[in-house]
């Protein structure tokens, strides 16, 4: 009983936490699930619970999501995220993918607290094939490329809602 309650714990802050954002729902989880479930199906669980998130929040920003902007995003995002969920198909539960895990969330957390304000994203094609592919890298690794991603999409919406919607649109379609 006590396992659910902490991953039902983990689950409420990171909805909460992603409803904010527009993001964090997996890595939130993700520094639970690991602990009580090998880490493929800690990826399967964040995965399935990270679609209801989503799907409510797409629904509930509607409205203003840029169609436009998805298709590119959503095809180099898929095609990294399918290559990434390969390789570790290959490579494993081995525990080094934890310790990447926490690196990788140790440089998002630093971009977040002091490189938003000196790199300037612009809203490129390269640049949406840069970012989108690395989510989607990162997706597929360790179910958090949602951040990545965010960034450049952060740069490219004139209003918050905006963001939201295409954001969660096209994670929910991922």
């Amino acid at each position: 009983m006590q396992i659910v309650l902490i991953v039902m714990a983990a689950v409420f802050v990171g909805a909460v936490i992603h409803g904010i954002s527009g993001f964090a729902f997996g890595i939130i989880v993700l520094m639970v699930l690991p602990h009580f479930f090998g880490y493929s199906q800690a990826l399967a669980l964040v995965s399935f619970t990270t679609a209801c998130v989503l799907a409510y929040n797409a629904y509930l920003y509607r409205k203003h999501i840029v169609w436009h902007e998805i298709p590119l995003a959503l095809g180099v995002f898929i095609c990294t995220d399918f290559l990434a969920v390969r390789l570790l198909k290959y490579v494993g539960d081995d525990p080094t993918w934890n310790v990447l895990l926490g690196g990788v969330f140790i440089l998002m957390a630093a971009y977040l607290a002091w490189g938003q304000e000196k790199f300037k994203i612009k809203a490129t094609t390269a640049n949406a094939v840069i970012f989108n592919g690395l989510g989607g890298l990162l997706n597929g690794l360790f179910g958090v490329g949602g951040p990545v991603a965010a960034m450049y999409f952060l740069t490219i919406s004139k209003t918050k809602e905006e963001y939201q919607g295409t954001t969660q649109m096209l994670f929910f379609i991922n």
